[in-house]
């Protein structure tokens, strides 16, 4: 039901767009989210208020939680047997009159969802960016640090004077001119690029970054080599890649808060 578009060279200063219409996938999109949410409203599912991708619903007896980004679906309950019966009711409804399989499977247990990654256990859920960060370093070629820049020894934090002697630094070529390309060119990524990149990961599940990119972000539009250089983005990115979301049960909590008061 998707199409891809198919985009013409544009020169520096014009405006151009797809060499095809995009009102057909326009409308296919549209006639898709109607399709989808008429049948979870049939199965019995409701969407929450303000995220229309976010739905509840009782099923075999418990509270099913379903989240959806287009045609993939996560469901949170108790039960594997729910999740396959849920599943079985959508997919029955999805199947067209002349076939014989639903296009819609159940794939287990989930690991990773809409970018992220999934970790689940007894006692938490973990939600992180690892995957995703290993492959921004390896298509930049920064997956094999040297042996300075891999130590997980942490660095100390930057003095306010530090902080002040960064924004005094002179500043770079400005952005679509010859000199901001050549640099591009010398460093082999553009700066706004790469920024784009790792603001993904802090929007999915790193706010612990989000200082480290908001500053990155301050000298987009005329970064020098001390800002663009590779080490400093690629120590921005990696360190501590693993770190990610912790969504700890309420029951859980309470244990931990017991065990804290025996000890006061």
């Amino acid at each position: 039901m998707r199409r891809k578009a198919t985009f013409k060279h544009i020169r520096s200063g014009e405006v151009g767009g797809p060499t095809i219409l995009l009102a057909p996938v326009i409308t296919t999109t549209r006639l898709w989210e109607e399709h989808i949410s008429a049948i979870l409203k049939d199965v019995g599912f409701k969407n929450t208020t303000h995220e229309k991708n976010i739905y509840t619903g009782q099923f075999c007896g418990e509270k099913v939680l379903l989240v959806r980004q287009v045609d993939d679906f996560a469901l949170g309950c108790c039960q594997e047997s729910t999740a396959k019966s849920v599943y079985s009711d959508i997919g029955a409804k999805l199947t067209l009159h002349n076939k014989a399989e639903a296009p819609f499977e159940y794939l287990g247990l989930v690991d990773s969802f809409d970018g992220y990654d999934v970790l689940q256990t007894r006692d938490y859920v973990k939600l992180s960016a690892e995957s995703y960060i290993r492959r921004l370093l390896k298509a930049h070629g920064w997956d094999s640090p040297s042996p300075r820049e891999s130590s997980n020894k942490p660095e100390p934090p930057l003095q306010e004077s530090d902080v002040a002697n960064l924004f005094n630094l002179a500043a770079g070529p400005v952005k679509n001119t010859p000199e901001h390309k050549a640099l591009e060119a010398e460093q082999g990524f553009g700066y706004r690029s790469i920024l784009g990149e790792i603001l993904f990961a802090y929007v999915l599940c790193r706010p612990d970054i989000g200082y480290a990119v908001t500053t990155l972000a301050k000298f987009s539009t005329a970064p020098n080599t001390c800002i663009i250089s590779p080490s400093s983005i690629w120590r921005s990115i990696s360190v501590r890649h693993k770190i990610g979301a912790l969504c700890i049960g309420i029951q859980k909590v309470l244990q931990l808060f017991r065990r804290c008061l025996m000890f006061l």
